[in-house]
């Protein structure tokens, strides 16, 4: 994957407008995330472990890229290719544009304004400091990637970027700038093509989405509840575990004991979450749950998240960041789940705690998954096409009256068997109001190379 990402994708979203630049009302390009297959599929040992240094690996790699860009942004060359969509959008009041400014980027300016003679370039001494904090964080990347100690990501010094929103500001300080003095086609040049690409690839390059078995989740609570007494999580009804699940999540204390007892197995789940945590969002997209079947699933996600969160933050002496949450995203394979899922998402939907989670964290936001290739084994090609539509039609019709906006994850692709073919047939095909601005479909491993090996053919 890392081939064609650098040279490819990162090289051809400028060349693909309108790129996303919220401060900017764009739309169309809304990043890209890869489920690594292998460690991070189904729970084979390493999880954590590849988790880890592929999501700070990935930041790494955007960091050479974004350090080699700044460089060329330095010299601001026009760029014939000049973006209608911004250009047709007047730029914002002074007060609007101030927000954008940071703490670096005003010290800049001020320290520049204060030596003012002929020759001074002041853009040339902001994008310099964005450059040097560029070099900073991919040196601190490679301190987190080269140590075992967690240490580096404490910090708490201002000299790095942590998030692409720190690095935008004052890129797009400087692109208002030089539109208000007239240098609107210079703004639209290399310098636009840098904000577009940190606004789609932020600084990790590529999301990981983790995916994990549902069953695997059960084990480490059932392990959990019986370690301190509360009995077997597994025995329990699906009432039983929701209300269990709902009230640790509304507590603020920590449910997991740090010196309690488990197997490899247990441990290796937790660490993953763990290691989650300490990566945040900045790094990782999604947790996806295989073969989920109830709406116990998902909640014993977010009641593992929050453990995590809380560990993580002891370890680092801060208070938990709960809004730094993965997006849990149920996956229905089977015949039998996809007729269910309705029902899942209701019991969901209706629960106060995670009603409340999605409004405060996700943007009133839900993604769930659909399984192409294990429904298709499961029922056959046709029964499982029938199901999927009727899956499809049922979710929509729940999040309407639930008030929630539905993003269908189309687990698809490759061979016809496992729902491949044409991706705008797809598109067409799915069920009326299954498509309203989101839709989300996965690439398989063998299909990347044919569609994104060719950076014309990935343009278009």
């Amino acid at each position: 994957g890392g081939a064609f990402n650098d040279r490819v994708s990162f090289e051809g979203v400028p060349k693909s407008p309108p790129a996303q630049i919220p401060a900017m009302q764009g739309s169309a390009v809304d990043g890209v995330a890869a489920g690594v297959g292998g460690p991070l599929h189904g729970g084979v040992n390493g999880v954590h472990g590849d988790a880890s240094a592929d999501g700070l690996g990935g930041s790494w790699a955007d960091l050479q890229q974004l350090r080699a860009q700044s460089v060329r942004v330095n010299a601001l060359s026009i760029n014939n290719q000049v973006s209608s969509h911004l250009a047709d959008s007047a730029p914002p009041t002074g007060a609007e544009r101030r927000r954008f400014y940071s703490r670096t980027t005003k010290e800049a300016l001020t320290e520049t304004r204060q030596h003012q003679h002929t020759g001074a370039h002041p853009y040339r001494v902001v994008l310099g400091e964005v450059r040097r904090k560029l070099m900073n964080t991919r040196r601190r990347m490679e301190e987190m990637l080269n140590s075992s100690s967690d240490v580096s990501i404490a910090d708490g010094d201002d000299d790095w970027y942590r998030s692409e929103e720190e690095l935008a500001q004052p890129l797009l300080a400087v692109y208002w700038s030089l539109w208000e003095c007239g240098g609107g086609m210079i703004a639209d040049g290399r310098l636009l093509d840098l904000i577009r690409r940190v606004y789609c690839f932020g600084m990790s390059l590529l999301k990981l989405d983790l995916r994990q078995e549902s069953t695997r989740h059960a084990d480490a609570l059932d392990a959990v509840t019986t370690y301190l007494g509360y009995g077997s999580y597994k025995s329990w009804d699906e009432d039983t575990k929701c209300d269990f699940l709902t009230r640790e999540l509304e507590t603020k204390r920590p449910l997991i004991p740090l010196t309690m007892p488990m197997t490899d197995e247990v441990r290796e789940v937790l660490d993953t979450f763990r290691v989650a945590a300490r990566l945040g969002t900045g790094s990782l997209a999604a947790y996806v749950i295989s073969m989920s079947q109830a709406a116990s699933d998902v909640l014993a996600v977010e009641l593992l998240q929050k453990e995590a969160r809380t560990m993580v933050a002891a370890e680092t002496g801060r208070a938990p960041d709960h809004t730094n949450s993965l997006r849990v995203v149920p996956l229905f394979e089977t015949l039998g789940d996809l007729d269910a899922s309705g029902e899942v998402m209701t019991r969901l939907f209706n629960n106060r705690w995670y009603r409340n989670h999605l409004r405060t964290t996700h943007d009133n936001h839900q993604e769930i998954m659909l399984g192409y290739s294990d429904s298709g084994k499961d029922a056959g090609r046709l029964a499982a096409n029938w199901a999927l539509y009727r899956a499809q039609e049922g979710l929509v019709r729940i999040s309407k009256s639930a008030g929630v906006k539905l993003n269908l994850f189309h687990g698809r692709g490759g061979t016809v068997g496992r729902g491949g073919g044409p991706t705008y047939l797809a598109i067409q095909s799915q069920a009326p109001g299954s498509v309203e601005g989101m839709f989300r479909i996965t690439e398989q491993g063998e299909m990347v190379q044919a569609k994104f090996g060719i950076p014309i053919v990935a343009q278009n």
